[in-house]
């Protein structure tokens, strides 16, 4: 079975080098390579370049794609312009950032050419019933480094990113594909190394804002009203962890931002999550920015920042203290050996004189 790789990247010469050779260590012959450059500035199309010249002599389609300015599409708009280029029946998409773990890869190769499907992703296997299985993937995440597709299920349905001036709009195609697919498959090893956090990339404070704009896109494309309640987990579950990165000149941006959309929510998504123990740390928060709470929300996080510095400041005081024994340690071992050196040298001196004296 033929498999397409895509790979985005944007001014990453210090990452796109062992990503493209990590892979080209699990391509097989007649397998596509597909890179799409959106107009980097640095050394990236050089270090694409050498990467398709060491493939050279093994068979394999490669597709560079390198545009002369930065798109405005944003991530999906690339993406989008490799998968008009896919000839595999099987896709993996990539980025720069993402170093695949071959073992991992292989194994999820040969389930899906066993049993090719629509979905397949890292996890362990649900209980029987395409609903339980539809539900797990859309639990498990929205890295799509973590999935292989089928190439006709993405096209037969017509599912791309959405395009835009926007980060993360890889959830938004997760979804897409998640609530589309019939087949789903599940493997136990990762596909790809786990990247440094959730917000890898670093993007800023304002794109977590763009979390809010998803959940709208997201409600607008559910089948029925049962997903409500997993969209809905989906951004308190993000919400978690866009509380850790937010620094305080945002918080008010964020708070307006998320009481208008929570505000909307119905009653009964609410109840839903009331028991969700995936939830209970962020549920609280959003209740009270549904009801107008704002400053008491802004209030806390103040208060849990202050103390996130605190606890730093009483780290960096406990290592200066240990350093300070150190070098007391240090001092009092000089002091120690100067004292030896002192009395071996006396020492001899007295031996010297008592010899002469004889």
């Amino acid at each position: 079975m033929r498999f397409s790789f895509i790979v985005t990247v944007h001014n990453g010469e210090d990452k796109i080098r062992a990503c493209l050779m990590r892979l080209a260590a699990c391509l097989k012959p007649q397998d596509q390579l597909i890179v799409v450059d959106d107009g980097s500035t640095d050394r990236s199309c050089e270090e694409i370049t050498a990467a398709f010249h060491a493939l050279e002599g093994r068979e394999i389609a490669i597709c560079p794609v390198f545009l002369g300015s930065s798109t405005p599409g944003g991530t999906g708009g690339l993406v989008n312009l490799g998968l008009a280029e896919v000839t595999g029946e099987a896709l993996v998409l990539l980025d720069c950032q993402d170093l695949v773990h071959p073992a991992g890869l292989d194994a999820a190769r040969v389930c899906f050419e066993k049993t090719p499907c629509d979905l397949l992703m890292a996890s362990a296997m649900p209980s029987e019933g395409r609903l339980a299985q539809r539900d797990l993937a859309l639990q498990i995440g929205t890295r799509p480094a973590g999935a292989i597709y089928r190439s006709a299920f993405l096209k037969d349905h017509g599912i791309r990113f959405p395009e835009g001036t926007f980060f993360y709009a890889d959830h938004v195609f997760h979804w897409s594909v998640c609530l589309a697919a019939q087949t789903f498959g599940f493997v136990a090893h990762p596909l790809c190394d786990p990247k440094t956090g959730p917000d890898a990339q670093g993007f800023p404070d304002l794109s977590l804002l763009e979390f809010f704009d998803h959940y709208a896109r997201i409600l607008q494309i559910l089948p029925h009203r049962r997903y409500r309640k997993d969209v809905l987990r989906w951004l308190l579950q993000n919400m978690a962890w866009h509380v850790q990165t937010l620094t305080p000149p945002a918080y008010w941006l964020y708070v307006n931002r998320a009481a208008a959309v929570f505000a909307q929510v119905p009653k009964a998504d609410w109840l839903a999550l009331q028991a969700d123990p995936e939830v209970q740390g962020t549920l609280p928060m959003a209740q009270a920015l549904a009801r107008g709470d704002l400053a008491a929300v802004v209030a806390t996080w103040q208060n849990q920042a202050l103390l996130r510095q605190l606890e730093g400041v009483q780290a960096r005081l406990a290592f200066l203290e240990e350093q300070s024994q150190q070098v007391q340690d240090i001092r009092s071992w000089v002091e120690g050996q100067r004292a030896v050196q002192e009395f071996t040298a006396l020492k001899a001196l007295t031996d010297e004189t008592k010899s002469k004296e004889r």
